[in-house]
């Protein structure tokens, strides 16, 4: 059951939060009508898609990178990389809201190592990250993996 308070402040909130009026050739107007279709002018304005500012790329040369490149960064991680990425990583970061940090994967890696490894291969394979998975856990870890290469 909700308090007397409570109502009256959703009341004062509802009252305090309308629009009542609106300038319209700089006169005021109080008419609901009226106000409302100003209203939905100004927004239909202010989201209206422009097309004036169109970028083109024409001409525009991007870098490349060559087809060794594109293997080495294609191929799957060997075990000795992911351990020596591991191994580069800051004991004291912390991958994930869990509050594990790398030092307690370094610690452990003789019991999870293999499960890690099965993940980072799992996901080669598949191309599906498991959900539990810290998105900038990922990016931390597969950056230092490619830094080794």
């Amino acid at each position: 059951m909700n308090s007397k308070f409570f109502h009256s402040r959703l009341r004062w909130r509802r009252l305090n939060n309308g629009i009542k009026g609106t300038f319209i050739n700089e006169e005021w107007c109080k008419d609901p009508d009226q106000v409302k279709i100003e209203v939905r002018k100004h927004f239909e304005n202010r989201f209206q898609a422009q097309t004036k500012l169109r970028v083109n790329l024409d001409g525009v040369s991007f870098s490349r990178i060559d087809n060794v490149d594109n293997e080495v960064l294609c191929n799957m991680f060997s075990e000795s990389k992911i351990l020596a990425a591991v191994g580069q990583c800051g004991s004291s970061k912390s991958p994930g809201p869990d509050g594990y940090n790398f030092h307690v994967l370094k610690y452990n890696w003789d019991i999870i190592g293999d499960k890690m490894i099965n993940v980072i291969q799992c996901f080669y394979e598949t191309g599906y990250i498991l959900r539990g998975c810290n998105a900038s856990f990922i990016s931390f870890f597969l950056r230092k993996l490619t830094l080794l290469f």
